[in-house]
Formats: structure tokens, sequence, C-alpha cells
């Protein structure tokens, strides 16, 4: 896959994980830092240890929208 291909996945499954009506509970609208999901995305991808980086990227940036909030 592309790496665009794989950003949009992940931006995707980040989108539907902030969807959840809990996280609306405590965040007005998310803001995903694109810039960031790429950084973390290649320093993931240049490590090689990781099998899914989507996973890894995807919680990452979850962690990153919740701390941005508190």
């Amino acid at each position: 896959m592309a790496i665009n291909e794989d950003l949009n996945c992940i931006y995707e499954d980040l989108t539907h994980r902030l969807n959840h009506p809990y996280v609306h509970q405590y965040l007005s609208e998310p803001v995903i830092d694109g810039d960031k999901l790429l950084v973390y995305y290649l320093l993931f991808r240049e490590n090689g240890k990781y099998k899914d980086i989507g996973e890894y990227v995807s919680s990452v940036m979850f962690a990153e929208v919740w701390a941005g909030y508190s």
C-alpha cells in the first residue's frame, strides 16, 4: 500500500474511534493533526519492528487528541 492509502486508512480508523458517544461527552469536535499522523507513521515504519503500524499510530494519535483537551 502507498503511504497516502495507509494514512487514509489510519485517519478513517481514528475518526471512527473518536466518533464514540463516550468521547463526545468530554471532547468537542476533535482535531486530528495530519502532520503528526504522518510523522508517527514514518517513525514506526522506519523502525521496521512493527507489524501493524496503523494500530500503533492510531493509538498514539488518539492519546494526542485526548491530551490536547485536558
